[in-house]
């Protein structure tokens, strides 16, 4: 039994390990299992997940990756790719629902739009595009040392070398 978010009772999560022995009851099979499932108990909606352990890189591989995280106290992430990168994606969510929540609250009660089964997947759109624009600023600023808008004004003024603008 792995244990809950520690940020949440344990009454309302139950974790529990198919194989307490480790085994992939399929071999090994090549891949790695992230998976959610919405279903119900005696009536309540309840989400199922389900997940391995294994990591790895070209060389090796091992049982060591939780890929269950999470964003606040109600909703789990399940991470897959890279593990730094999938982190880095989790904690913009993070950061954009504080920053939403907060501009939210200050807002005159008749103009606010809390989070509902509605607007959900709109809301969640916003921080895919806000991580790649981080994304691209960091390869912008390691490759040429700047952020990407100045590296866009840089290119509209003529002032990078064609060569490089294209080759990158």
């Amino acid at each position: 039994m792995r244990p809950p978010n520690p940020n949440k009772s344990s009454e309302h999560f139950e974790f529990v390990t198919i194989s307490e022995s480790g085994d992939f009851p399929l071999g090994d099979a090549g891949m790695t299992l992230c998976v959610a499932a919405a279903c119900q108990e005696r009536g309540k909606p309840r989400i199922v997940i389900g997940t391995d352990w294994r990591a790895g890189t070209e060389t090796a591989t091992a049982d060591i990756q939780d890929k269950l995280y999470w964003i606040d106290d109600n909703i789990a992430v399940l991470i897959a790719g890279t593990v730094s990168r999938a982190i880095e994606l989790k904690d913009t969510y993070k950061q954009f629902l504080r920053k939403r929540e907060k501009q939210e609250k200050n807002k005159p009660e008749t103009e606010r739009e809390p989070l509902t089964t509605a607007n959900l997947l709109d809301v969640f759109k916003a921080a895919p595009t806000i991580h790649k624009n981080k994304l691209i600023n960091e390869y912008v600023g390691l490759r040429f040392g700047m952020t990407y808008p100045a590296f866009l004004r840089c290119v509209a003024a003529k002032e990078i070398q064609k060569a490089l603008r294209r080759k990158h």
